[in-house]
């Protein structure tokens, strides 16, 4: 079995549980940091404002960017 993972990490297909803990904790920062700094950049936009639609429209823009550039990060190496 050893030997098995050995062989599926040296090809790429088995990667160290310590590595992906890194990645993930990296990634749920850098979303966190980006949505707080989406709630200040927006809060100026939607103050004021009494239409739902409006405020939504807004929300949807922002958020949708956010996500967006969530994606297009690079990939982290070990």
């Amino acid at each position: 079995m050893q030997a098995a993972a050995e062989y599926s990490k040296f090809i790429g297909e088995l990667v160290a549980r310590d590595h992906v803990e890194k990645i993930v904790f990296e990634r749920a920062r850098q979303f966190r940091d980006g949505l707080l700094t989406c709630s200040r950049r927006i809060a100026p936009e939607i103050s004021g404002k009494e239409d739902v639609k409006q405020i939504e429209d807004i929300l949807y823009k922002e958020f949708r960017l956010l996500l967006e550039g969530f994606a297009k990060l690079p990939i982290i190496e070990g």
